[in-house]
C-alpha cells in the first residue's frame, strides 16, 4: 500500500487527532477516507443541504422540484436591502 507524508499546522493536525479518535479510526484511516470522498465527489453539484439551508431563498418552494439551473429567480428581492455586506 503506497504511503504518503503531509505536513499540517499544530491546530489543523490536533483537530484530525480529535475526530480520529472521535470516530475511532487511525489518523490514516481517516485521512484515507477524507481524500477518497473529496476525489470521488461531484465537482458541479451543490453542496448536500446547499438548498434546504439557504437563508431567505426558498420560503414555500419545493426543494426536490426545484431545476438545477434555478439561479437567482428563486431569490426573495425582500432581501436585497438587508444584505449590504455585499455591495
Amino acid at each position: 500500500m503506497p504511503q504518503t507524508s503531509i505536513y499540517l499546522d499544530d491546530r489543523t493536525a490536533s483537530l484530525v487527532r480529535g475526530e480520529a479518535q472521535r470516530q475511532g479510526l487511525s489518523l490514516s484511516k481517516l485521512v484515507g477516507r477524507v481524500l477518497n470522498e473529496y476525489a470521488t465527489s461531484p465537482r458541479d453539484a451543490w453542496p448536500p443541504g446547499y438548498w434546504e439551508d439557504v437563508y431567505g431563498c426558498l420560503g414555500e418552494v419545493d426543494v426536490a422540484a426545484m431545476p438545477d439551473d434555478a439561479g437567482e429567480s428563486c431569490l426573495d428581492p425582500a432581501l436585497d436591502d438587508a444584505c449590504d455586506w455585499w455591495a
